[in-house]
């Protein structure tokens, strides 16, 4: 369930945007009144319809100085990898030290694509294949 037609209609431009009118076909919805319930929001919808429907979404390809190495579904997952890498450093510290501030001397980037999201990856998933050295 989703609040307001509006975050419907929004779901079903970008679908249109990338696959056309066809996949709308399959798609419907009846109208309910319900006064506390979990809605849906729009990036979940839109999830959802892509993912039962077999269309291709907007992921984010991860890049290591300009080689791919995962991708994940939304842009906040890189944000949190970037942090998790962070993070898996900051133990290697010894002794009485305060960390101001932490950068990474590798080129990492999100790219915008198209891909379906059974080809993307958990972030902790991608974090051991990182540490592992399979990338």
């Amino acid at each position: 369930m989703v609040k307001g037609i509006e975050t419907y209609k929004n779901v079903l431009n970008s679908i249109k945007e990338t696959d056309g009118e066809s996949p709308l076909n399959s798609i419907s919805y009846e109208r309910v009144n319900f006064l506390k319930t979990n809605f849906l929001s729009e990036k979940e919808l839109e999830y959802n319809i892509r993912e039962k429907l077999g269309l291709k979404a907007k992921v984010y390809s991860i890049k290591i100085n300009g080689e791919e190495i995962a991708k994940v579904k939304y842009y906040e997952d890189y944000q949190s990898l970037l942090d998790k890498i962070k993070k898996y450093y900051y133990p290697k510290v010894q002794g009485d030290v305060k960390i101001i501030s932490a950068t990474i001397k590798e080129n990492i980037e999100a790219v915008e694509t198209f891909d379906y999201y059974k080809n993307t990856m958990d972030t902790d998933d991608i974090l051991q294949k990182l540490q592992m050295g399979k990338c």
